[in-house]
């Protein structure tokens, strides 16, 4: 399904060893499809799963894919490529800061028969109204926040899903259609400078944001959340 060859190829030219070109062809391919998903989903919310045709693809799961299990190997892969790992490239700066959140306003005690944890304290935000967010925001909002989070987290967890869109339409490009590329180092060096640059700042951004979110919870949401 996927082809890696010209990425394999590009690798070689620009001198890395075979291990590390083996190690990061590893990291892409353990994560394609998670990638090539979250590509066409974004594309086309209804378009079916590219290794199940009979099945649409799952909003959450795309989501929570690219939080939980791409970001390391996409950052372990930019590390090998670029010889440094994204905190020293300053891609971490892309992380915004925290929403200032006012205990009074967020915290309350559970509602009976409302929390996995009934009787404990948890998180718990004023629902944001439809109208002020958009529509991929709104699907955040519900699959990733399960419409408990503040209008700022929505949008800047929506704004790192989507700042990498090119250069992730260029990469799945080259690995799920490699017949629209031409091969060769020239064409394909761009698309992997591109997306080593860009992704993993993002990911790491998505990674603090959804950490922060996953610290929150108690533990029977978190053992809920994992099994959606």
């Amino acid at each position: 399904m996927y082809n890696y060859d010209a990425v394999k190829a590009c690798l070689a030219d620009l001198g890395f060893a075979q291990e590390q070109v083996d190690e990061m062809v590893f990291h892409l391919s353990d994560c394609a499809t998670d990638l090539v998903t979250f590509k066409l989903w974004l594309d086309d919310p209804q378009a079916p799963h590219p290794l199940r045709p009979d099945t649409k693809l799952n909003p959450r799961s795309v989501l929570n894919a690219v939080l939980v299990h791409v970001p390391w190997h996409v950052k372990r892969a930019a590390q090998i490529y670029l010889d440094k790992s994204p905190q020293d490239l300053g891609l971490d700066e892309v992380i915004l800061t925290k929403p200032g959140i006012d205990e009074d306003e967020v915290f309350r005690p559970c509602p009976e028969g409302g929390c996995p944890d009934a009787g404990c304290t948890c998180l718990n935000f004023k629902p944001i109204p439809e109208e002020q967010l958009t529509a991929l925001e709104q699907v955040v909002y519900q699959q990733v926040f399960s419409g408990d989070a503040e209008l700022e987290r929505v949008q800047q967890t929506t704004l790192h899903f989507l700042a990498w869109r090119q250069e992730l339409n260029d990469l799945v490009d080259l690995l799920y259609q490699p017949e629209q590329l031409t091969a060769g180092t020239d064409a394909v060096k761009p698309i992997l400078d591109a997306f080593f640059r860009a992704a993993p700042g993002h990911l790491l951004a998505l990674e603090h944001l959804n950490a922060e979110r996953y610290c929150l919870m108690t533990d029977s949401q978190k053992c809920l959340n994992l099994h959606q």
